[in-house]
C-alpha cells in the first residue's frame, strides 16, 4: 500500500500545512472508525459497518491510496448485501491498511512520530 503524497498535496492546493492538518485528523479518527467497523461486523450490524467502511474509504481517498479505496468500496458493497461470509477477514485488512497509512504519514513527516493512532487500532485486532 502506498499513498501518493504528490497527488494529496496537489489536492490541497500545495498547502503542506493543510495536508498535515488532514493527516492529523485521519490519525485521530481512523483507528476509532476501524474499531467501529470491527465491532459492527461482530454484531452483524451491516448498516453500521457500511457507514464505517464508507468513512474510512473517504479518508484513504484523501491520500490517494487506490488499493485500499477499491477494497473498502468492495466491503461497502458486501455490507449492503449483508454478505457475512465474504466479509471474513475484512476488519483485520482494514486495520492493516490504516496502520500502513499512518506509518507512511509518519515517515513523510505529516504526523508526529509519537502519534499512537495505529497502535489503538492494532490493539483491537482479533476476530474478523
Amino acid at each position: 500500500m502506498a499513498m501518493d503524497l504528490d497527488l494529496a498535496l496537489r489536492a490541497m492546493g500545495g498547502d503542506r500545512q493543510l495536508l498535515e492538518q488532514l493527516a492529523q485528523t485521519v490519525s485521530e479518527d481512523s483507528p476509532r472508525i476501524a474499531l467501529e467497523f470491527r465491532e459492527s461486523l461482530l454484531r452483524q450490524d451491516f448498516a453500521s459497518a457500511r457507514i464505517a467502511v464508507h468513512s474510512l474509504k473517504g479518508l484513504m481517498a484523501s491520500f490517494y491510496e487506490p488499493r485500499s479505496v477499491e477494497t473498502f468500496a468492495k466491503y461497502e458493497r458486501l455490507c449492503a448485501e449483508e454478505n457475512w461470509d465474504a466479509l471474513q477477514g475484512a476488519a483485520d485488512y482494514v486495520t492493516q491498511c490504516i496502520a500502513s497509512l499512518l506509518n507512511e504519514m509518519r515517515e513523510q513527516g505529516l504526523i508526529d512520530k509519537s502519534t499512537i493512532g495505529s497502535q489503538t487500532a492494532e490493539s483491537h485486532k482479533g476476530n474478523l
